[in-house]
């Protein structure tokens, strides 16, 4: 009698390996027994990676577009809450949220209705994230002038947020991303708002850096 007690543990590692030959990219690949080597890479072969692409956008251009909803909502609705964080200044952040920031936003969310969208996905979803970070970060520079600096720091981490997961931008452009930002926020801070002035706003530059990195990092 055939002895059956022989097979192969199914382990994490053999599952993850048959996933990665199962997906429909991969399908009559001469490299498919290569491929597991470079499953913890952020690229597959040359070969494949213009397939892999298409793929991942065909999979998630539908999540790319409620995301850009909700970073809409986001930018939109909390504009309510300049009139009271920043009173002295809130036409002029205004004028940044929805002059700036919304009608970029809006501009990527219509394209991503149109069947060219497929094919400029992340060029699209990055613009919207650097008119989303950039336009955080004018937004609490205007803001810290009154000395409402403070009550602006957080926006930004939930754009960064936004790169990272739910936007759907792929590893390497949303860690680009995130770095042209961060690298943004470091000469606005010094070059733009003094932050390196005095002992009060040294502890504060370093206390967004520490939260903007970590962001990142995690």
């Amino acid at each position: 009698m055939e002895n059956t007690n022989n097979k192969t543990p199914d382990t994490q590692e053999t599952r993850s390996n048959k996933k990665l030959k199962n997906a429909s990219f991969l399908q009559q690949e001469p490299e498919i027994d290569d491929l597991p080597k470079f499953k913890n890479k952020l690229s597959f072969p040359k070969s494949l990676e213009l397939k892999y692409a298409e793929d991942y956008t065909n999979r998630t251009y539908f999540i790319a577009r409620i995301a850009l909803i909700l970073l809409l909502f986001f930018f939109a609705s909390f504009g309510i809450l300049d009139i009271f964080r920043a009173p002295d200044t809130y036409k002029t952040i205004w004028s940044i949220r929805y002059f700036i920031i919304c009608p970029v936003i809006i501009a990527a969310l219509i394209i991503s209705f149109l069947p060219l969208f497929k094919k400029i996905m992340q060029p699209v979803l990055i613009a919207a994230s650097l008119a989303a970070g950039f336009g955080s970060l004018a937004m609490m520079t205007y803001a810290g002038k009154a000395g409402h600096g403070l009550l602006y720091y957080a926006t930004p981490i939930v754009v960064l947020l936004w790169i990272c997961t739910l936007s759907r931008i792929r590893a390497i452009y949303s860690l680009i991303t995130s770095a042209v930002l961060l690298i943004g926020y470091l000469v606005i801070g010094i070059q733009i708002s003094n932050m390196l002035e005095s002992p009060k706003t040294v502890k504060i530059f370093l206390n967004n850096n520490f939260f903007y990195f970590t962001t990142v990092l995690i």
